[in-house]
């Protein structure tokens, strides 16, 4: 369901000028087939289809696609949600029953904030990483390799961008800087004739179809990047858990958000198994193996990269 979304890392390339750059071999450092780059709404469609390829007519499935979480009434072990819909017209709340309750609804989790209510000594913080950017999907260049991985230092004045392979001969180009530096006012505006100009006078990296790249920077707004940290993630009143980006939300610098939320849920499955399926036993399990896992993730993610621009780029001679 998931493998042919990706496409296999062939090779890296560190750009830390525009004139000096490092290009590394996957196969140098990495087995072969071991790693490959998927978009994570690719993973989220395909654990979809999967559910409803092989659950669709059991009895105990059933979805709830554009629908809202509202709130978490541990009392009565329910999920208050809203059904969407363009008009907005009409629209009854449902309660939503639940026996065990498996909070991965993101960075800013109802379920999470149901035990930030129940438990006094339940302690988290949501915090930013100290960054904004934007993120573009370009056709694949004649002169980069499918497959290929890039961070290129100072790819716009002032700016880092981590490139990414996807499937169907693009690129998805992420482009940020930090909070403490001023935008230019050509980045700001809302003409994509004003941005496309900007890119062909500055973007070196590779060739690009800078009017595309304009088109879309308009339309979207400004991405900030947050990071969460629990103290665990079980809570029995609730009979509920905490995974993923809501357990354990971080910035993208080395990449594993989306495989430390499956690493949770296939922790969980082994300790249901281990335990025939006790949940008062794998509740706190849960949270004993995977609370470390979670804040060493965000804590190494965080401090891979340094803010400082000159600090940075010794680092990464240094690493080459």
């Amino acid at each position: 369901y998931i493998r042919g979304l990706g496409v296999d890392t062939v090779k890296a390339v560190i750009g830390i000028t525009k004139k000096i750059k490092f290009t590394l071999k996957a196969s140098d450092f990495i087995p072969e087939d071991s790693a490959f780059t998927v978009d994570r709404n690719y993973i989220c469609a395909a654990l979809s289809r999967y559910l409803n390829d092989n659950f669709e007519k059991d009895g105990n499935f059933i979805s709830h696609y554009n629908t809202k979480a509202l709130y978490v009434d541990g009392d009565n072990k329910c999920v208050i949600a809203r059904p969407k819909n363009e008009s907005n017209v009409n629209i009854t709340d449902m309660n939503l029953d639940y026996d065990i309750l498996l909070g991965c609804d993101g960075i800013r989790s109802i379920v999470r904030n149901a035990f930030l209510s129940t438990h006094r000594d339940f302690e988290f913080d949501l915090r930013g990483s100290f960054g904004y950017g934007k993120s573009v999907h370009v056709a694949l260049p004649e002169d980069v390799e499918d497959g290929t991985f890039m961070i290129i230092n100072e790819c716009l004045p002032g700016w880092v961008s981590f490139v990414l392979p996807e499937s169907g001969q693009k690129l998805n180009v992420a482009l940020g800087t930090r909070l403490d530096k001023k935008c230019c006012v050509e980045l700001k505006s809302s003409d994509p004739k004003v941005v496309a100009d900007y890119f062909r006078e500055h973007w070196h990296a590779f060739d690009i179809d800078c009017d595309e790249v304009g088109e879309q920077w308009v339309q979207q707004g400004w991405n900030t990047v947050g990071q969460v940290h629990c103290n665990f993630y079980h809570s029995e009143p609730l009979r509920a858990l905490l995974l993923g980006d809501a357990a354990h939300a971080t910035c993208p610098n080395i990449g594993q958000g989306m495989n430390t939320a499956l690493a949770d849920a296939s922790a969980l499955n082994s300790l249901l198994n281990d335990h025939k399926d006790d949940w008062d036993v794998v509740l706190p399990k849960f949270s004993e193996l995977r609370v470390k896992e979670g804040n060493a993730l965000t804590d190494l993610s965080f401090h891979t990269y340094s803010l400082s621009p000159g600090q940075q780029i010794t680092l990464m001679v240094r690493q080459n």
